[in-house]
């Protein structure tokens, strides 16, 4: 929870996974014009206990919302 909530909308990817300490994994992506510019992707982190998790959802380079279940 504690890295979770250093998380802020703006962040890139790459600072979101220097909070976390490891890469994320993909739940959903898309690109709607096939060239990056309005790319966006789901990713999620498991906790310890492979329950709790946080979601995060990068629009165009940039956090724009996140979201944990779970984390305490």
């Amino acid at each position: 929870l504690e890295k979770f909530n250093k998380i802020e909308t703006g962040m890139t990817y790459e600072q979101v996974v220097e909070i976390i300490g490891e890469e994320g994994t993909i739940i959903s992506e898309t690109d709607i014009t096939g060239d990056g510019e309005y790319h966006t992707a789901m990713y999620y982190w498991y906790a310890e206990n492979w329950i709790s998790n946080a979601n995060v959802t990068i629009q165009r380079g940039k956090v724009v919302s996140k979201v944990q279940i779970g984390l305490d």
